[in-house]
């Protein structure tokens, strides 16, 4: 606790040109004889200082009496309370009352504890039944826990208070406010009262010490401004510390800024007279500091300050903004449940300039009718503000700057378009965003913010979005969580171009586009020659335009186009371009081969599967379905126009991002995100169908089983499932084998790991083996022994053996009928599944016909198992 100097007391008393102490209660006696009404419920603790102690919820009150003579009184007083302030939790510093009763009497106080986050101390006068607010402190300081403010409250004239307070519960004093008072109540036996409301969790929480009046003397100071402020780029508002005459304040002569002059007009603006505003005929300039000087200003005492005093002030040139300076910068869609966050949608904006911006008359919405206008607010340089509804303001103040907005937009959760304009409709930023941006189910259930993770390059979209990685799930007023600073001098990149019909053509960026640009038909040209009737830029992205032709496609011709001088959002050219379209083909059976299946991913992994083109054709996916039918019965549309070239692979992810991060050894451009059918992680079913306006057309299936895993694999969670060679048959389980470990266990949208190419080069050959030496290590490299068969008639009966070289058998690889062309593998274990030495063996062959006949064949087999 802060206690006054009992020696500065002393000599303060003894020395009257200082005036004579009326009172100082330091609580240093162990009793409150002094004191009157609920004194049981206050007790002197061993800080010598007041303390409430009462038995339970309710309000106190006590009172003590002193004699008010004099007009020029101060007060001091310190304030401790060890909560936050609330409507339910407030005290009264009654400082001038003329009754002990201060429900029915005329009376001046302090009042702390309000609704909300924005506590501050208020200043009323009571008298008789009316009770009226003369003044307030500055916002949001006493809404802390613990609330402490030492108080300097002195009465300059009949009609003028002046507030002083130090917000640490010292004694170094900051002028706050001068409250005008032209109620001017008087009032001579005089009473000093303390008023605690409280619930049962703070009825001791209340703390009281150092209570200082005094009669403050004669007034012979000249007058001081006290604050002088730029408040546009030719005028300043300057306060003085106390009432000021009207004839030497508004003299203009009395005031000068050096380069700029005096002030051509000065207005009184208020009742105290202490405020007015200077208007110069010159203009400031923003982030100059100048200099007001002043002198002959007299107060109304009659005291003049003859000698010249100046103050310092700063002009800040307050800016509209323009597209760039003002950026989307997190978001909140989904608040419930919360991690640590309010359960209120918000959306946080940044200055990314060197200027102060004006927000008068901006706007952001989801692209409706309705939308939510700022007000006379101003942004700072580099500055984040936090928007949220106007009733849930309390709910992110003490997360930063807070602006409470009418008809603020209710954010989807699984995805929605929030746009910021300016008063003349503009687009200033936007972002249309979906809860796939989200990497794991637990961020997309709810709780986590969406941040730009660069502000240089807010065109690029989901790239530069990330869900956020604070333990609270965002940093609303904050810095992001992840952010960096790597300047885009790119232009935008095709990345596809898909005949959407005969008459139109769709062309996909990898960043938000300029409109301008995008939408010139002369950026474009068509070959064979296709005249283009319009051009349109989808508003929900702004990184597809599609193409409008004045004449149709024609099937089976390719066409070239062109593509020049088109920006993105920021102006970055892109280089000139020729890209190749045609019609797609509709897929038959057989034209689309499954290739890769990741169905048992990680804890917080996604599924993928990948899709093969085995044709000659272009082929579309429009129309095209899956179904697991071993789990449900029902099929999924692949929602994607993209178009699948000959001999190419697709894969489609449940979260392309989650994907790629979690598979590096992979095209995310052939990473296409949808929803999949439910995967089981032992077995299921792929169905893979066209629908041709009436019915489903198969195209490919398959029914997998984990056991089709490298039985030498301990764990298999996380490990795709990859063809070895796209064009073999699919439901076939020789066909398959683990992804390699050397490319992270799978290869979404490139030729798989364990790729085998069709390797028989004698076609008299009955069979022949790809090598004969394994490493079954799952590099990727000679992992399996793979034997290919050229049977010259069908209906054989192969018995497949792996001996080691004492003739102990070691692996039965198949005991079965055997298609004519056919395949079999050895994982280099043995018939418990357990990898087997390095060292040599030998593969037995044995081939029986129903005819009779019988081929027999020995091959040398290493195995390497380093």
């Amino acid at each position: 606790m802060y206690k006054i100097l009992r020696f500065s007391l002393i000599i303060f008393e003894l020395l009257p040109c200082f005036g004579f102490s009326q009172w100082n209660e330091t609580f240093d006696k162990d009793n409150l004889l002094e004191w009157s009404g609920d004194t049981s419920n206050f007790i002197i603790n061993n800080l010598h200082q007041l303390n409430l102690q009462a038995p339970s919820a309710g309000k106190s009150f006590i009172s003590r009496p002193y004699q008010n003579k004099d007009e020029l009184i101060t007060w001091e007083f310190f304030v401790n309370l060890q909560f936050a302030p609330s409507s339910s939790n407030l005290v009264r510093i009654y400082f001038l009352m003329d009754q002990s009763q201060p429900l029915f009497n005329s009376t001046y106080f302090i009042e702390i504890g309000e609704t909300g986050n924005l506590d501050k101390w208020n200043f009323f006068l009571k008298n008789n039944s009316n009770t009226i607010l003369l003044g307030s402190g500055t916002i949001g300081k006493l809404s802390t826990d613990p609330s402490i403010c030492r108080f300097k409250i002195n009465k300059a004239t009949d009609t003028t208070w002046r507030i002083e307070t130090d917000y640490s519960g010292g004694s170094n004093f900051n002028f706050e406010q001068l409250i005008l008072d032209t109620f001017s109540v008087q009032i001579s036996n005089a009473l000093f009262g303390l008023e605690c409301n409280y619930t049962e969790t703070r009825k001791d929480k209340f703390t009281f010490d150092d209570i200082l009046i005094y009669h403050s003397g004669i007034d012979t100071s000249a007058p001081e401004i006290i604050s002088a402020k730029a408040i546009s780029e030719n005028k300043i508002l300057i306060q003085f510390n106390e009432p000021i005459d009207l004839l030497s304040s508004l003299l203009v002569s009395n005031y000068t800024v050096p380069t700029i002059g005096n002030p051509d007009s000065i207005i009184f603006l208020s009742g105290s007279n202490s405020i007015y505003e200077l208007a110069f005929s010159k203009f400031f300039v923003s982030n100059q500091i100048y200099h007001l000087e002043y002198h002959n200003i007299e107060d109304l005492k009659g005291n003049t300050n003859f000698n010249i005093k100046e103050i310092p002030f700063t002009y800040e040139k307050i800016e509209e903004p323009i597209k760039g300076d003002l950026l989307i910068n997190e978001f909140l869609a989904d608040p419930s449940p919360s991690i640590g966050l309010p359960e209120v949608e918000f959306i946080e904006l940044i200055n990314t300039t060197h200027k102060k911006l004006n927000l008068q008359g901006l706007s952001v919405s989801d692209g409706g009718s309705s939308k939510a206008q700022f007000s006379n607010n101003i942004i700072n340089p580099n500055e984040i503000i936090i928007c949220c509804p106007i009733k849930d303001t309390s709910s992110y103040k003490l997360f930063g700057s807070v602006v409470g907005l009418n008809n603020f937009p209710s954010l989807n959760n699984s995805g929605d378009y929030i746009i910021l304009k300016n008063s003349k409709d503009e687009i200033l930023d936007e972002i249309y965003y979906s809860d796939s941006w989200f990497e794991t189910s637990a961020q997309k259930e709810g709780g986590y913010s969406l941040e730009l993770t660069n502000t240089l390059q807010s065109c690029k979209g989901q790239f530069v979005w990330r869900p956020s990685s604070s333990l609270i799930g965002g940093t609303p007023g904050m810095p992001n969580s992840y952010t960096t600073l790597v300047k885009d001098s790119t232009g935008p990149i095709l990345i596809d171009a898909i005949p959407l019909s005969q008459w139109e053509i769709k062309l996909k960026f990898n960043e938000v586009l300029d409109i301008n640009s995008a939408t010139n038909p002369l950026n474009y040209n068509i070959f064979p020659s296709r005249s283009v009737a319009s051009i349109d830029l989808i508003s929900f992205s702004e990184n597809e335009v599609v193409i409008l032709l004045d004449e149709p496609l024609i099937n089976s011709i390719s066409y070239t186009i062109t593509l020049k001088d088109i920006l993105d959002c920021i102006g970055n050219k892109m280089i000139t371009i020729n890209t190749l379209i045609e019609l797609p083909s509709t897929p038959e059976y057989n034209d689309l081969l499954w290739n890769e299946v990741l169905f048992n991913p990680k804890s917080g992994g996604s599924d993928y599967v990948e899709i093969y083109n085995n044709s000659n054709k272009l082929l579309s996916l429009d129309q095209l379905y899956i179904s697991n039918p071993s789990w449900q019965n029902n099929w999924i549309k692949i929602n994607n126009d993209k178009l699948i070239y000959p001999h190419t692979y697709l894969a489609l992810a449940t979260n392309k991002k989650n994907t790629i991060e979690s598979y590096p050894h992979s095209d995310s451009s052939l990473i296409l995100e949808s929803s999949l059918p439910l995967l089981d992680d032992d077995k299921g079913s792929l169905v893979l169908s066209y629908f041709n306006k009436t019915t489903f057309k198969l195209i490919d299936s398959f029914s997998y089983d984990k056991n089709w895993h490298n039985p030498l694999l301990t764990l298999t969670e996380g490990i795709s499932l990859e063809k070895i060679n796209p064009s073999f048959v699919s439901d076939k389980a020789q066909n398959w084998q683990s992804a390699s470990k050397q490319i992270y266990y799978g290869s979404p949208g490139l030729k798989n790991s364990q790729f085998i190419d069709t390797f028989l080069n004698d076609k008299h050959k009955l069979y022949q083996l790809l090598n004969t030496t394994i490493s079954p290590n799952q590099d990727g490299f000679q992992d399996v022994l793979s034997i290919q068969f050229n049977l010259d008639l069908a209906g054989y009966k192969i018995n497949a053996e792996i001996y080691n070289l004492s003739g102990f058998l070691i692996k039965t690889i198949s005991q079965d009928l055997i298609a004519t062309k056919d395949f079999m593998n050895w994982f280099g274990e043995d018939n418990n599944n357990k990898p087997v030495f390095s060292g040599n063996y030998i593969l037995n062959l044995i081939l029986i016909h129903p005819n009779g006949s019988k081929k027999h064949f020995k091959e040398n087999i290493k195995v390497d198992n380093n």
